[in-house]
């Protein structure tokens, strides 16, 4: 009886170990590739497909609103290897400017991405009215902007008629819109030189911007720092236009990332006000007078027709609700 305890113990101990020993079976490493590097569409859009091999689940997601992709995911078991064909569809682009975009093709552990532009359509009208990062040149000292042209790097479909006034803002490198640390990550911004408001009542102008009469809904946007352990108020920075350089409306007030959150407080960000005319006009003035001196900079600023996502931010302007403000100065042409 002893002996025969003795044999069931040991087999139950050998068995028992055995069982704890069993190799368990991992799914081979996770493998990725993407056939193609880069997509062309021409403006009317088009499809495209591209072969993703790989032996894990993956999701297809893009920067790009106006592409689609067909399947966008698909699911299956760690370590089955297998080839699947994925469809991308570019809608029209009723825009005159080309457009660019990202496709990411994504498992858990590693991704890989394509390249993708569409041509822009020629018989549109150019959504690009005025443009300008105010780095043409380096600068020495900080000049007002009367007596530099380094700033003047404008471009844009609204530039060829354009005249400048300006009291009290001079151009300057230092707490520049690049720098680490002195912005938000929401803004990639061009650096080198900015505008500064200096003291008394300091006020930029551009005057006779050239309008089309598709540019009715708008985008206005622009780097804006409000200085060294402040916060941007609107109050404090209001931003106008007009139509000849009378009669002047204030616009709405400027919207800012969420990451951003409401306001800067002591560092760049990028500003946004979207608006739309009531009826085509033929030229516009922008008016940037801060009721603060020797606070506030901008940078990047650039007025263009507002996209389809951003419709429902437009605010409709009331010219009867504009005040006389004569614009002084000999225009810098």
């Amino acid at each position: 009886m002893k002996k025969y305890l003795i044999f069931a113990v040991s087999l139950y101990a050998a068995l028992f170990l055995t069982s704890c020993h069993e190799e368990v079976v991992q799914p081979p490493l996770p493998e990725l590739s993407v056939s193609g590097t880069s997509f062309e569409f021409k403006s009317g859009g088009g499809t495209e497909e591209f072969t993703v091999s790989t032996n894990r689940s993956f999701t297809v997601i893009s920067d790009a609103s106006w592409l689609a992709f067909d399947p966008a995911s698909v699911e299956k078991p760690a370590g089955e290897a297998g080839e699947h064909s994925v469809t991308v569809t570019a809608l029209p682009n009723s825009r005159y400017e080309s457009r660019t975009g990202v496709i990411t093709v994504k498992i858990l552990s590693d991704y890989q991405n394509i390249t993708v532009s569409q041509s822009g359509n020629q018989d549109a009208t150019p959504s690009l009215i005025y443009q300008n990062d105010f780095d043409k040149g380096s600068q020495s000292g900080n000049p007002f902007v009367d007596e530099t042209d380094i700033w003047r790097n404008e471009t844009g479909v609204g530039t060829s008629t354009a005249v400048y006034y300006a009291s009290g803002v001079s151009v300057r490198t230092s707490r520049t819109s690049s720098t680490d640390g002195n912005k938000y990550p929401d803004y990639t911004a061009s650096g080198s030189n900015n505008l500064f408001f200096g003291s008394g009542s300091p006020y930029f102008v551009i005057a006779n911007l050239a309008l089309q009469s598709a540019h009715k809904d708008l985008a206005l946007t622009f780097g804006v720092d409000p200085g060294m352990n402040a916060v941007f108020s609107d109050e404090d920075f209001p931003v106008m236009i007009s139509r000849n350089g009378t009669d002047w409306v204030t616009l709405p007030g400027c919207r800012f990332s969420e990451e951003t959150g409401a306001a800067p407080e002591g560092k760049w960000a990028l500003a946004s006000i979207y608006f739309s005319l009531p009826e085509p006009v033929s030229q516009l003035w922008l008016r940037f007078a801060p009721g603060v001196p020797s606070m506030y900079r901008i940078d990047d600023l650039t007025l263009r027709m507002a996209d389809e996502d951003e419709a429902d931010m437009l605010v409709t302007v009331d010219w009867s609700d504009s005040k006389k403000i004569t614009v002084s100065g000999t225009p810098i042409e």
